[in-house]
């Protein structure tokens, strides 16, 4: 599970980074293929971190120790709420919190991205606002890329 985790982390942050250079490029050159390709960055970055999160929950509910975190932050309880403390391992130490509140910035960021697909289908005929809409959505999910 700890090496699952690693390599999805490790694309996590590869794909962030192809996301902010893909993105403010694609929108300095106004080419779409680059900022296509930023997109879908986004999306593999939120991926990635979903499955990181995932392999860390799945750590501490089943109590597998292979990770460091889940053995210095578990919770030993057997009481009726020992699931709730257990899911409450991902986010009690410095560690785990950080991924959290990047698995959170990568859902708003795949959120700015989605909605802008679906406003640019639905008003499609538009093509100005919408164009100049996705511009700027496209530098905001690059700085939040960057952040990530």
């Amino acid at each position: 599970m700890a090496v699952v985790g690693f390599v999805f982390l490790v694309a996590a942050f590869a794909a962030s980074l192809a996301a902010a250079v893909a993105l403010v490029a694609g929108g300095v050159a106004e080419k779409s293929a680059l900022s296509a390709i930023g997109r879908a960055a986004v999306l593999a970055s939120f991926a990635a971190l979903l499955v990181c999160c995932g392999v860390l929950v799945a750590c501490f509910m089943t109590g597998d120790v292979s990770i460091q975190y889940v053995l210095e932050e578990r919770s030993l309880s057997t009481d009726s709420l020992a699931w709730l403390y257990k899911l409450s391992g991902l986010w009690a130490g410095r560690a785990g919190s950080l991924l959290f509140w990047t698995f959170l910035i990568a859902f708003f960021n795949a959120v700015i991205l989605l909605r802008g697909f679906l406003e640019g289908k639905a008003q499609a005929r538009d093509e100005a606002r919408v164009a100049s809409a996705s511009r700027l959505d496209d530098f905001a999910m690059a700085i939040v890329s960057a952040v990530v």
